[in-house]
């Protein structure tokens, strides 16, 4: 007996898409299935398989499951053998922590969530690694082999050949707990795992804990929300509460069914647009949660941001050929020009170009969450656009898996102040790097021999709100 097709489901009213053997188009139709998993129509079981043509297609296909029975489907779901007319897959339960492939159940010890997923594999130098099980359920990397040539990181196999892994010699970064370096290992730049931290590895470095997240606070990766708390260790790490289907809303902390315009919150993430100046800069909301980056006239939603605690000098500025208002090479210095105001600008967009990828954060936020936004005049809007429309944010981002944070690192380059003259909670992070630009008579400290004598060559604007350096930076 020919086995029944999507065909076959459409004359039972099942209304799904019918697979290439409905059609003889050369290229498959959107299908509604997921490749691996069941569904039962009356008494008879179909599973989502590859037909002849190579596209997704549902045909009869009796399942030999054994009614309790658990597996891990392909979405990452627990999926139970139940009996309903059908023996099959029926029954599917979503894995806050992940599903283990070992034991076909959901992950139920807290302390997984940051563990690899059991059968997946990895590179570290020569040796290809594999996610084992643990006695307690969590997974963990072992040696699987050492390869004869070299291990491909792309597909975790070993190759022959050189395949590099990583590309700045001596370079340390974290693979898991593991410290790695950055070698060659017979002409093949590899990265080698030089130690093994007991706790966490982050920035290259062991570490008691991660940083911190904010206690109790949810965030969302992607459509994964997350959950802020202490783990075993004590340390605030993010835990998985679930993965959402549509939209993840950090807000309320829950899944939501349809998806909002993106607002800018703690943890945003963006990608930059333009740098206006060093301390001004557009971005795009990537789209956080699966949140709109487009408005109801389907144009790119764009977010203004004043970055908080730094005043950096200010330059020239004229629209460029994308109608952005940028700084240009002026060295007539006036109280809107000042010195190494664009070479500062030069640095920004040097540091991160067009569509790097950054993460938000903010100091003051409104009663919905959202982040304030900078009440001082607007040197550059256009005329359709709002006169006060920067947030005033910290713009993180990383570099060869490292984090940093972009106001401290621009006030340790000297190539803009410690912005004292408004509250900060990063104040003395930026003071402290300050200190060390001021130290080596660096771009901006080069002017004087005290800060007063280096204040005394910029605006009066920054003359008098960063009198009061010295005392508030407590150096």
């Amino acid at each position: 007996m020919r086995k029944k097709s999507v065909l076959a489901l459409s004359l039972l009213g099942v209304g799904i898409i019918c697979g290439n053997s409905c059609s003889d188009s050369s290229s498959c139709p959107s299908s509604s299935c997921v490749e691996g998993n069941e569904m039962c129509v009356g008494d008879t079981t179909f599973r989502c398989k590859k037909n002849v043509d190579g596209c997704l297609d549902l045909v009869e296909a009796p399942s030999a499951c054994t009614p309790g029975d658990t597996r891990c489907g392909a979405s990452g779901d627990q999926q139970t053998c139940v009996t309903d007319g059908c023996t099959w897959w029926g029954k599917s339960e979503s894995c806050a922590l992940g599903c283990d492939e070992t034991t076909g159940r959901c992950r139920t010890n807290a302390a997984c969530a940051d563990s690899c997923t059991i059968g997946t594999t990895s590179c570290q130098g020569k040796n290809r690694m594999e996610c084992k099980a643990q006695p307690d359920g969590c997974g963990a990397w072992v040696t699987a082999e050492v390869c004869p040539s070299s291990c491909d990181a792309q597909t975790g196999q070993c190759v022959s050949g050189c395949v590099a892994n990583c590309n700045s010699l001596s370079t340390v970064s974290c693979q898991g707990k593991s410290r790695v370096e950055c070698q060659v290992v017979d002409t093949c730049m590899q990265n080698v795992e030089i130690e093994q931290c007991p706790r966490y590895c982050e920035a290259g470095k062991c570490v008691t804990c991660p940083t911190a997240c904010t206690a109790n606070a949810y965030s969302c990766n992607g459509l994964v929300l997350q959950h802020c708390e202490k783990d075993e260790n004590g340390c605030l790490v993010n835990r998985v509460v679930e993965t959402c289907n549509t939209y993840c809303d950090a807000l309320s902390g829950s899944c939501k069914s349809e998806a909002p315009e993106c607002k800018l919150v703690n943890g945003s993430h963006a990608t930059v647009v333009q740098w206006t100046d060093a301390d001004t800069v557009w971005v795009w909301p990537k789209g956080d949660g699966g949140c709109k980056t487009k408005d109801a006239n389907g144009k790119n939603i764009r977010w203004r941001l004043r970055i908080a605690g730094i005043d950096a000098p200010e330059c020239s500025k004229a629209k460029n050929s994308f109608y952005y208002y940028t700084c240009t090479k002026d060295t007539t210095y006036t109280n809107t020009n000042e010195r190494y105001g664009y070479e500062a600008w030069q640095w920004t967009e040097t540091l991160l170009p067009f569509r790097s990828e950054i993460i938000l954060t903010c100091d003051d936020v409104t009663s919905e969450g959202v982040c304030e936004f900078d009440n001082t005049s607007d040197d550059d809007a256009d005329e359709d656009e709002q006169v006060y429309n920067r947030f005033l944010t910290y713009v993180g981002y990383s570099k060869n898996n490292a984090s940093y944070d972009f106001s401290v690192e621009i006030a340790r380059e000297g190539l803009a102040f410690s912005n004292t003259k408004f509250p900060s909670s990063k104040r003395q992070q930026i003071c402290d790097s300050q200190k060390e630009a001021i130290n080596a008579k660096k771009n901006i400290w080069s002017l004087g021999n005290s800060i007063s004598d280096v204040l005394k060559k910029m605006s009066t604007t920054k003359q008098k709100g960063l009198s009061s350096m010295s005392s508030r930076c407590n150096y």
